[in-house]
């Protein structure tokens, strides 16, 4: 846990997590929000 907690730390620091949220479309980060919301 400490090790992805590090890790997360690190994309943050680099901007590199922002890139990956925005190299996912738009329909699919909707879609996935969706298809999470019907498991609750």
């Amino acid at each position: 846990m400490l090790i992805e907690g590090l890790i997360f730390i690190a994309m943050t620091l680099t901007n590199m997590r922002e890139a990956i949220v925005n190299a996912i479309p738009l329909s699919l980060r909707n879609a996935i929000g969706a298809g999470i919301g019907l498991f609750f």
